[in-house]
């Protein structure tokens, strides 16, 4: 996979959103990263960069899933519905993360499906594997 040019996070814990963004930037050190705390605000920035081609949408999105204003899942639900988005691929990346939540966001098609209380490492090493992060250790 060539290095990602830009990746949509959505967390609303800042402390995740650093850390993914440290995993990310590790192995595509020049990855456009933004970020949104909410569901909403996830598909109302997906879709403005959908209709402003020279905004650019993101080529990978890192979903969790317990997000004020709408659950992940409903995001994941919504961008597949898009015809616009529904061929982004998404990670979700959730530390509350239920056996059948994970089989529905397989099932709604999302890419991975990661649990934060995997550690950092083993967050690289999944993302790694799906040509998305550098591997070594995290500093």
């Amino acid at each position: 996979m060539s290095p990602l040019r830009h990746v949509l996070l959505v967390d609303d814990d800042p402390d995740h959103i650093r850390l993914t963004r440290r995993v990310i930037q590790r192995g595509s050190p020049a990855t456009e990263i933004d970020s949104v705390h909410d569901g909403e605000s996830a598909i109302e920035y997906l879709r403005s960069r959908a209709s402003d081609a020279s905004r650019g949408r993101p080529e990978l999105v890192v979903l969790d899933l317990n997000l004020p204003r709408m659950h992940g899942l409903d995001v994941l639900r919504t961008m597949k519905g898009d015809a616009q988005l529904k061929d982004i691929p998404v990670v979700i990346l959730s530390s509350q993360l239920r056996q059948e939540d994970a089989l529905q966001a397989r099932q709604l098609g999302a890419t991975a499906v990661l649990s934060k209380s995997a550690g950092p490492e083993a967050i690289s090493d999944a993302l790694g594997n799906l040509g998305i992060a550098g591997s070594g250790p995290l500093r």
